[in-house]
């Protein structure tokens, strides 16, 4: 009988043990990893405030915390580009707009934004190149190709309205 009870015991032990009834049980506890890249959308937001404020030093420091946040952030990169165009500093603009496309191949506005960088500084091939790959990965604004004084140089380019013939853009 006492052998009986004792593996009755061990049994109903065995049981707790399996299905986690009673003794002693460990809490886990899982804590959050802070997602720093969502901590760089909060920089980019300020940047582009400042930038829309014309306070580009600001600006700059905030875009740049964010890409050392998250160094992929393809956005931080495309408008750290602009505003160092804002800037004049064209040499950084080539940089991170460059740092964007490679990121992002298809981004249809980090290529207009080359597009843009490359007119200004004479560098006309590159330019209607990056313009035909803006226009094939969806870049529209035909205002901004029309209109945007940036692009002065690369429109008075034969090239120019070959690759606007060729998406089916005609501008007059």
């Amino acid at each position: 009988m006492k052998r009986q009870i004792f593996k009755l015991a061990v049994m109903i032990g065995i049981f707790l043990i399996l299905f986690g009834c009673g003794g002693t049980t460990k809490t886990v506890v899982v804590k959050e990893t802070p997602d720093p890249c969502k901590d760089a959308e909060a920089h980019f937001r300020q940047a582009l405030t400042y930038s829309q404020n014309k306070d580009y030093n600001n600006g700059e420091l905030e875009f740049l915390k964010a890409i050392e946040l998250c160094p992929n952030y393809t956005e931080a990169h495309a408008n750290l580009g602009v505003l160092y165009i804002q800037m004049n500093a064209l040499n950084k603009a080539e940089s991170s707009l460059q740092r964007a496309v490679e990121l992002n191949p298809r981004d249809p506005f980090a290529l207009y934004n080359l597009t843009v960088l490359y007119s200004l500084t004479n560098k006309l091939d590159l330019a209607l190149d990056t313009l035909d790959d803006a226009l094939e990965n969806g870049f529209n604004d035909i205002n901004a190709l029309r209109n945007d004084p940036d692009l002065k140089n690369v429109r008075r380019e034969p090239g120019f309205t070959q690759i606007l013939e060729k998406h089916h853009i005609f501008l007059k």
